[in-house]
């Protein structure tokens, strides 16, 4: 089982259908991803109450069909007894789709010594509706391109105000890990980046 799509368990990494085409390329879709501890969706640090109301205020703001949330739920379930990581999708029409994936292999390396972080000072990349977790990954590809292009493994997004120069020294509060802030290389501990998909570092679009 690799994924759960539409009320139905599948195999293979992807769905494929006119339908699912046109979706992904109108970027008709928002998401959460959630890690599952012990197993279970009503363990305490899943948070799978607080992931669900993620996706109802986006459904609620787009003015989405609502999903069948107890075909939702029954979905991550079984996907959970396979996936640490799960990705909740929804389209605009109310189908659900369930992708699940490991942990990253470095992770205890990523949470001990931390990630090289680029800064985008100048503000040049942006995350289309940032208050949402939507399909419409452009701006936030280009942004971990350009990190890439630095040596650094992730981007933090600014909006281009400057920052105070005591500013960089505090907990950025933004991901999971510790940072190595290297926007011209001066390095420093910081708290968290801002994954180049617009989501927590280490999150990947399965599309």
């Amino acid at each position: 089982m690799n994924h759960w799509y539409n009320g139905a368990p599948g195999e293979g990494d992807t769905v494929r259908s006119p339908a699912m085409t046109q979706r992904y390329a109108t970027a008709r879709r928002c998401f959460t991803t959630l890690r599952v501890y012990d197993l279970r969706l009503d363990h305490p640090a899943t948070a799978w109450t607080a992931h669900c109301d993620r996706l109802r205020h986006s459904l609620q703001a787009f003015h989405w069909v609502q999903p069948d949330w107890e075909r939702l739920h029954h979905g991550a379930s079984l996907m959970a007894a396979h996936y640490p990581v799960l990705r909740l999708t929804l389209f605009a029409d109310g189908r659900e789709w369930v992708t699940g994936r490991e942990l990253p292999a470095d992770l205890e390396q990523r949470q001990t010594q931390g990630i090289v972080a680029w800064v985008d000072e100048a503000g040049d990349y942006g995350r289309s509706l940032p208050a949402h977790k939507t399909g419409n990954y452009l701006g936030c590809w280009l942004a971990q391109k350009a990190a890439q292009r630095q040596g650094a493994q992730e981007a933090i997004l600014t909006n281009g105000q400057p920052l105070a120069r005591n500013q960089h020294r505090q907990p950025l509060g933004l991901g999971r890990w510790p940072v190595v802030y290297a926007p011209r290389r001066r390095n420093f501990a910081g708290g968290g980046a801002i994954s180049a998909d617009c989501g927590s570092a280490g999150d990947r679009d399965p599309g």
